[in-house]
């Protein structure tokens, strides 16, 4: 007797029973000619243009501020808009990609980046800033996912290596030379330059690339079922997310109206979202790629190496601009020793990757990383681009070791057709571990500092000697300058010395934490299952 069964499970969860089969003009890996090679090149540049595009304004903050006659609370949104709009098309570029094609959909980002930067230049208000910004980020952001998805699709094997290396150097150079190139524009010609320098190479890239790259071509059927609703969804949840995350720490997070609405939004949306991409047949996402397990562990590692490239630019910054005084312009050269070991240790990822198992350099890289963030837990308030070289030159020399072995892990066991849909996800998890991992330190950094600040006032006894000999050496020196109450002045001396302190304590409980998490990163190896060098 035959027994009728109840819906298979492809219609209970077709997610994961969900392939995106590639299209019959996809080209074969092999084909790599030098016309294609031009064009992969172009695109490269693009992506450089798109990421650094999110440190340029950095260091010009002040007059920006100035020239658009904004409040010191108002003027972050320059950064906000622009991060909101990339986040959101970086998910949403493995989907355009399927539907418009590779070509169409970078030549079209490159344009709208292009114009979206002529725009900003332009802007008389915070409010067309703001807007122009969030324009930049969203056209400019498909650039980065589908020149991940480019690099798979057009090279065989053994060369998907080699422009992995480039693609990481072009993605770890451009923040951390963003600052300093920012500042000499600035100071250079105007603020106005850091967005119209952007619009010839734009158009270029643009050019280049619709002459150059010939990877597939749009599929009609997939923009006709184009998710709408799910875009939508993906929008408010990822746009609200982005938002409470860079926000969250100024406003003192749930004590804030806008932070708590915004956070339900994403909650409620990403929630619905989820829900839609599990039992909708073409949802604007295709979870199903997270069935390969390489692909889902080497998001893990690419958010704690977001996390790690971030937080750690950013808490070196924080300390050679709070504890010593140096300018944005000053702050982007002592930066650039992370850089310059970045480009050191291409070459050395290159050979590893083709001759070692990707887990052994993976290790390796992590291990490195975190170490170079434990060189500097033994900060004072006195040291500078000597004391601060070899952590640098550690962390700058292992990223490439990290990045390349993940791009090679996540992306590399996925068939052509899944690429396009991975890459999306894949890059939106190392924009997410940065963005959490920058709203987890800013809290922590003033809840660190309370906390010192608390045990150094403790520890200081006014009837102490030696506490009582300091009041006084430092009243005598101020007594020439201060006359009317020399006392009262070396107490408030005193004071920020604590204060300092307790910020260059701070700044060292946060890099070790941080080196504790590349660590137990590595810890997630074992399950990483073995794929040959390239």
């Amino acid at each position: 007797m035959t027994a009728v069964l109840p819906a298979g499970p492809r219609k209970v969860l077709p997610f994961l029973f969900r392939r995106t089969a590639p299209p019959a003009s996809l080209p074969s890996r092999t084909d790599h000619s030098m016309r294609q090679s031009l064009g992969f090149y172009a695109m490269v540049a693009g992506l450089f243009l798109a990421i650094v595009d999110t440190q340029l304004v950095t260091s010009s903050m002040k007059e920006i501020q100035g020239g658009l006659s904004a409040g010191l609370d108002e003027i972050g949104w320059v950064q906000s808009a622009y991060l909101i709009g990339e986040i959101v098309m970086i998910a949403l570029a493995g989907t355009l990609s399927r539907a418009v094609g590779t070509r169409l959909l970078f030549t079209l980002s490159a344009i709208g980046f292009a114009v979206a930067s002529l725009l900003c230049g332009m802007a008389s208000s915070l409010g067309e800033m703001t807007a122009a910004r969030a324009l930049q980020g969203f056209l400019g952001g498909a650039m980065i996912p589908t020149l991940f998805a480019a690099n798979i699709l057009m090279f065989p094997p053994a060369k998907q290596v080699r422009m992995t290396v480039l693609i990481g150097l072009v993605a770890t150079l451009a923040p951390t030379i963003g600052p300093a190139l920012g500042g000499m524009v600035t100071q250079a010609l105007s603020w106005r330059w850091l967005f119209f320098i952007t619009v010839l190479p734009g158009l270029a890239v643009a050019w280049a690339v619709w002459l150059l790259v010939d990877i597939d071509k749009g599929d009609k059927a997939a923009l006709r079922n184009f998710d709408s609703f799910g875009a939508s969804l993906l929008a408010i949840s990822l746009g609200s997310l982005q938002y409470v995350l860079h926000e969250g720490p100024r406003l003192q997070w749930l004590d804030d109206g806008s932070i708590r609405a915004l956070l339900l939004a994403a909650a409620l949306a990403g929630a619905l979202l989820v829900w839609r991409c599990l039992w909708q047949p073409a949802a604007i996402l295709n979870l199903g790629v997270f069935r390969n397990r390489n692909f889902t562990l080497g998001c893990l590692f690419n958010f704690a190496l977001g996390a790690g490239l971030f937080v750690g630019d950013y808490l070196m910054a924080q300390y050679l601009g709070r504890v010593r005084g140096l300018n944005s312009e000053q702050i982007g050269y002592t930066l650039l020793v992370t850089g310059a070991f970045e480009v050191l240790g291409a070459p050395v990822s290159l050979w590893l990757a083709t001759r070692v198992d990707p887990r052994y350099v993976l290790a390796l890289g992590y291990a490195l990383f975190a170490s170079g963030l434990y060189l500097a837990t033994g900060m004072t308030a006195d040291w500078d681009f000597d004391e601060l070289f070899w952590s640098q030159a550690v962390r700058g020399f292992s990223l490439m070791l990290c990045f390349v072995p993940v791009t090679g892990l996540a992306l590399g066991t996925l068939s052509a057709g899944q690429v396009r849909d991975a890459s999306g996800l894949f890059s939106l998890t190392r924009n997410l571990g940065g963005a959490i991992g920058l709203a987890w330190v800013a809290t922590a950094f003033e809840d660190r500092t309370v906390l010192h600040r608390s045990r150094l006032a403790e520890s200081l006894d006014a009837f102490d000697p030696q506490v009582q000999d300091r009041l006084a050496g430092i009243a005598a020196e101020l007594s020439d300058v201060i006359r009317q109450d020399p006392d009262l002045a070396a107490l408030r001396v005193m004071s920020d010395i604590v204060n300092l302190q307790a910020e260059v304590m701070a700044f060292n409980d946060l890099l070790l934490m941080l080196a504790g998490i590349m660590a137990v990163a590595v810890l997630l190896l074992p399950f990483v299952r073995r794929t040959a060098a390239a």
